[in-house]
C-alpha cells in the first residue's frame, strides 16, 4: 500500500477525534429572546441568534442519526447565511426547540395534512432534467472513487490505463450499440431511483403556525417555514411536465436562505394537486390572474 492511503486513514482518524471533542464541548442555551450556540474546543466562541430573526428551523436525519435516535437541527436567521447548527440532539429535543423557536404566541393550531406524495408520482421524476442526469453523476462519482482508491493502494499504472484505453477503442460497433441502449435505459430508472430516495413520503403539513415539508428515504429532512413569512407561491414546470400535466410547488419566503431548496413544498404531482396545495397554503385568491399586454410581454 502506498504513504498516501496510511495518510488518508490518519487523516479520517483525526476528523473523527475532531468532530467527537467538538461536539463533546458543544453547548447552547435557550434565552426568552435569543439561543445562544457556545463552543470551547479550541478558542471560546458564542453566537447569538435573536429568536425574532429565525426564519426558519430545519430539522434533519441521516441513517446513522435515526437508529441512534438523533438528530440535527437548523437554524436559519436570514438569507445571507447567518444560522446555527445543533447536531446530533435527541429526536423529542430537536422537535422541542423547533417548537419553541417558531412559536409566537401561546395558541398553537392542530396539525393537518395539506399533500402527501403518492407513490404513482414518483415515475414523473424523468421529466426532470436534474433528475435525469442522475446515472451520469453516479457514474463519475464512483469512477473517481474507484480510481483514488486504486491509486492509493498502487492497482493503477500508466501501462493498465493505456491498455483499458486500447481496449475500449477497440470495441466492436454492437457492443458499443448495447451500451448506447443500456445507458438510454438506466437514465429514467436511475432518475426514479434518485428521486424516491430524496423525496420518500414527502408529506406538508400545517402545524404550530407553520408549514412543514418532510421527505426523504435514507435522509429525513423537516423544513418548517413560518407562516406569517410566507409572501406567496408559484407552480414550476418545465415543457415535458407541462404535456404530463405536471407541475413543482415552492414557497416564496422573506430571508429564507436556499430557498429554491428549503422553499419547496411538493417536487413533482398533476397540476390540479399542485394548484390544490398552493389554495390551502394561500387561502382563498382574492382575484383572477391578469396576464402581461403583449407590449409589456415584448420588454421581457
Amino acid at each position: 500500500m502506498s504513504t498516501a492511503f496510511y495518510f488518508t486513514l490518519v487523516g479520517l482518524a483525526l476528523g473523527l477525534i475532531f468532530h467527537v471533542a467538538d461536539w463533546m464541548t458543544f453547548t447552547y442555551v435557550l434565552h426568552d429572546d435569543r439561543i445562544e450556540l457556545r463552543r470551547a474546543l479550541i478558542g471560546r466562541s458564542v453566537k447569538s441568534i435573536p429568536r425574532d430573526r429565525i426564519r426558519g428551523v430545519d430539522v434533519s436525519a441521516s441513517l446513522p442519526h435515526r437508529l441512534l435516535g438523533l438528530a440535527i437541527v437548523r437554524i436559519d436567521a436570514g438569507a445571507d447565511g447567518g444560522e446555527g447548527e445543533l447536531n446530533a440532539v435527541s429526536r423529542h429535543e430537536a422537535e422541542r426547540l423547533r417548537r419553541v423557536l417558531l412559536a409566537r404566541d401561546g395558541h398553537a393550531p392542530p396539525q393537518r395534512v395539506l399533500a402527501r406524495m403518492r407513490p404513482r408520482w414518483y415515475v414523473y421524476a424523468p421529466l426532470s432534467g436534474a433528475y435525469l442526469l442522475t446515472p451520469f453523476a453516479v457514474a463519475g462519482s464512483l469512477l473517481g472513487t474507484l480510481y483514488n482508491l486504486g491509486d492509493d493502494l498502487g492497482l493503477i499504472t500508466r501501462e493498465r490505463v493505456e491498455n483499458f484505453g486500447h481496449d475500449v477503442v477497440g470495441l466492436s460497433t454492437a457492443v458499443v450499440l448495447a451500451l448506447v441502449i443500456l445507458v438510454l435505459i438506466a437514465m429514467p430508472v436511475m432518475s426514479v431511483i434518485a428521486f424516491t430516495l430524496f423525496n420518500w413520503d414527502f408529506t406538508v403539513r400545517e402545524r404550530d403556525g407553520s408549514v412543514i415539508a418532510e421527505r426523504g428515504l435514507v435522509t429525513r429532512r423537516s423544513v418548517s417555514l413560518e407562516r406569517r413569512r410566507l409572501r406567496g407561491v408559484e407552480l414550476i414546470d418545465n415543457p415535458f411536465e407541462r404535456l404530463a400535466g405536471v407541475a413543482r410547488v415552492g414557497a416564496l419566503i422573506t430571508g429564507l436562505g436556499d430557498a429554491a431548496h428549503r422553499g419547496r413544498l411538493l417536487p413533482a404531482a398533476p397540476r390540479p394537486v399542485a394548484e390544490s396545495l398552493a389554495a390551502r397554503v394561500l387561502g382563498p385568491v382574492p382575484a383572477p390572474l391578469i396576464a402581461h399586454p403583449p407590449a409589456a410581454r415584448g420588454r421581457r
